[in-house]
């Protein structure tokens, strides 16, 4: 009987525990609806479209950046005659009549010194900048999702398996207890305690490794906006190979290419020297064509024919003419453009820190992947050995030559060891993904789940 235990007992430590449920959320399908409610995203696509229209505003100061069309009516007295003689008094209230004044005002803009040219560039440089922004946005959110779900995925096949070994270990209990009430058993209550004394290491198991699922779940739950009370199942993720002869260069190459921070960073210094230059050209005169036509009338008022004499509601006038503006306050503009050149210095020292950050947390996390990839293989190989060294003790056991020390050994030893596999697995996950979102997309974690393998491609 107690053979037929140990046997079950060993069933069920070492049989398959993935289950998949028909309503499981997929990873994917997890990363989609995170990103299509996340309000901090929908702010940064937002931010883009506000750039975009500072982009259109800059485009359009190229073309008649003032074109004014005024029509103004209403009633004026009547003034009759000519500048010699007139019938009407200046201050005269009556023969009130109507009248119409219009005007169409042009400028454009025929040489600025670079002023059209830079306001473009750093206006499109700070889109882009708003890009890299909502990247950033976006890549944080897809980390998160995915290292919650990854560690919902691998603390619920925790929880299967310290489920099944606490059940089995009272099964273990109870046909150990069976025994020693049994006459004929050669087993005491000695080997009974011995067995008993390790209840607590089965139960602390199943009690940390429920809540961890649960603090992962609902972390998901949070970042995926589902209810409390709403059910939430994941899939289980078997993560890739890790090509330990794949060189950190690969990594650290890619990182620097297309980190989306360091992208960030090139795109303020951009924006901002591209504003450096604004502030020179508007040092500069500007040149312009202007242009006009003007046109009043009042039937009540008599037309005056002569150019020199002047009614304002009878006329019709017609200009074009180059000018210039320049703005002589330099003091101004060379304290703007100080302040400029501390923000780019600023700027380039915040992107040499970061670059060494970079290469320092790509250095750590490629070493941390490298060796847990490395230490969940010896530890699956220590298993296979672990169980043979549990049969052989059950066998003994069985035939009454062992000894209930050497199969509790056996057991602490296959329990301790597979709570360090899931300990590694966690943190090859965990390192895998922050390698993904330090060269610049962690979506590509995708791609290393369908190849079953860490590459890059060429």
């Amino acid at each position: 009987m107690l053979k037929k235990s140990c046997s079950l007992f060993l069933f069920i430590c070492f049989m398959g525990l993935t289950i998949k449920a028909k309503d499981n959320l997929s990873l994917k399908e997890a990363v989609h609806r995170a990103l299509k409610i996340n309000p901090i995203y929908k702010n940064a696509d937002l931010d883009i479209k506000k750039a975009n229209l500072l982009c259109k505003r800059a485009s359009a100061a190229r073309i008649l950046p003032k074109a004014e069309l005024k029509l103004i009516s209403g009633v004026v007295p009547e003034a009759r005659g000519d500048i010699l003689s007139s019938q009407d008094n200046q201050t005269d209230l009556d023969g009130l009549g109507p009248f119409i004044k219009s005007e169409l005002s042009l400028i454009q803009p025929l040489y600025t010194f670079g002023r059209l040219k830079n306001g473009k560039k750093a206006a499109e440089w700070n889109n882009k900048l708003y890009s890299d922004k909502k990247s950033i946005v976006k890549e944080n959110i897809i980390y998160n999702v995915i290292n919650y779900y990854l560690l919902s995925s691998i603390s619920n096949d925790l929880e299967k398996t310290a489920l099944k070994l606490n059940k089995d270990f009272k099964k273990l209990l109870n046909e150990v207890e069976k025994q020693v009430n049994d006459d004929e058993s050669e087993i005491d209550e000695t080997k009974l305690l011995e067995i008993k004394s390790n209840k607590y290491l089965i139960k602390e198991s199943l009690i940390k490794a429920r809540g961890l699922k649960q603090g992962a779940i609902d972390v998901l739950k949070a970042l995926l906006n589902i209810k409390d009370n709403e059910e939430l199942n994941v899939n289980t993720v078997k993560l890739p190979q890790f090509d330990i002869k794949l060189p950190l260069e690969k990594f650290q190459q890619r990182a620097f290419a297309q980190n989306h921070e360091l992208k960030l960073i090139n795109s303020g210094l951009k924006a901002l020297s591209y504003k450096c230059k604004l502030y020179e050209s508007e040092k500069k005169p500007l040149i312009f064509l202007g242009g006009g036509i003007s046109y009043a009338w009042a039937g009540n008022r008599t037309d005056q024919k002569n150019p020199f004499v002047y009614d304002p509601f009878n006329y019709f006038k017609v200009a074009v003419f180059v000018g210039s503006k320049w703005d002589l306050n330099h003091t101004s503009k060379n304290i703007s453009i100080k302040e400029n050149d501390l923000a780019l210095k600023k700027l380039l020292n915040k992107e040499k820190l970061l670059k060494g950050k970079i290469l320092l947390e790509v250095k750590n996390n490629y070493r941390n992947a490298q060796n847990s990839f490395i230490l969940k293989e010896e530890i699956n190989n220590s298993l296979k050995e672990t169980k043979k060294w549990l049969r052989l003790s059950l066998d003994n056991y069985d035939m009454g030559i062992g000894n209930s020390e050497s199969l509790i050994k056996a057991y602490k030893s296959y329990f301790t060891l597979k709570a360090k596999y899931f300990q590694e697995y966690i943190k090859y996950g965990n390192s895998l993904l922050k390698l993904a979102k330090l060269t610049g997309k962690t979506d590509i974690f995708f791609d290393w789940l369908n190849k079953g393998k860490v590459y890059f491609k060429p």
